[in-house]
């Protein structure tokens, strides 16, 4: 109740806050990735620090690729279980069967997205696409 209400209310504020500095510091050149803009983060006057800014602006820059390439094994996991679960139902005639559904359906769940990263490097597109694809698997699984 109010622990779930509070964090709630809590996260939103935050991003809120990020949102409108971003968008008060960028204006109108706020790229998709907001981090993105932080790839020039130098500070002119102060030669003696630069290695510390471009160490922040590569931080801030790869912190999002990092996060979801650590989470794509156990996601790409999960939907293979839902999909040998959908392939299999209460059917699996032994442990070949299971063994071979489930090389089936984590090559189903693992190879689209990466094949999708090799053409398609647009955020605003890969976003897009996912949302669509993500309404379409929650039905049919």
């Amino acid at each position: 109740g109010s622990v779930f209400h509070s964090a709630l209310i809590i996260v939103t504020i935050v991003y809120a806050a990020i949102g409108t500095a971003g968008g008060l510091r960028f204006g109108d050149h706020v790229d998709e990735a907001a981090n993105l803009n932080w790839s020039t983060f130098r500070d002119p006057n102060n030669s003696s620090m630069q290695w510390l800014y471009i160490v922040v602006s590569y931080f801030v820059v790869v912190s999002p690729a990092l996060d979801v390439t650590s989470g794509f094994p156990i996601l790409a996991v999960t939907m293979s279980n839902n999909i040998a679960q959908v392939m299999l139902g209460d059917s699996a005639n032994g442990t070949e069967d299971l063994v071979q559904v489930r090389r089936i359906s984590r090559l189903l769940a693992s190879v689209p997205p990466i094949i999708g990263a090799l053409f398609i490097s647009d955020l605003g597109i890969v976003t897009s696409y996912a949302g669509v694809a993500c309404i379409a698997i929650m039905f049919v699984f």
